[in-house]
């Protein structure tokens, strides 16, 4: 099954956040351009603030500000990790590929 790399935030947002979306996207894209061009692996950004985020939101156990990995039954917060590589990409690049691995094996 592929890999989503979700990340959870509200409609307000500093401008951490708003790196920690950018770089975790550029990163996820960079990693895995093949797998994302198939539909293999995705990055998805999710308002909590939408209600249509509170399926997914519940269903994975999200309530607040989080970047999660999945693959099928498989989960993955990496949320404080990627928090520390907000503004470097290659620092962010490693986390989320740390992420990736975990779930796949």
């Amino acid at each position: 099954s592929g890999v989503n790399v979700y990340y959870f935030h509200f409609t307000k947002r500093c401008a951490t956040c708003l790196a920690v979306e950018e770089n975790a996207r550029n990163a996820v894209n960079a990693l895995y351009p093949n797998e994302v061009k198939t539909g293999e692996y995705a990055f998805t950004s999710l308002n909590l603030d939408d209600a249509g985020t509170k399926g997914i939101a519940d269903k994975l156990g999200v309530g607040g500000q989080t970047m999660i990995v999945v693959r099928g039954e498989k989960k993955l917060d990496i949320t404080s990790d990627v928090w520390m590589a907000a503004h470097d990409l290659d620092k962010m690049k490693a986390e989320i590929k740390s992420g990736v691995d975990k779930v796949l094996f």
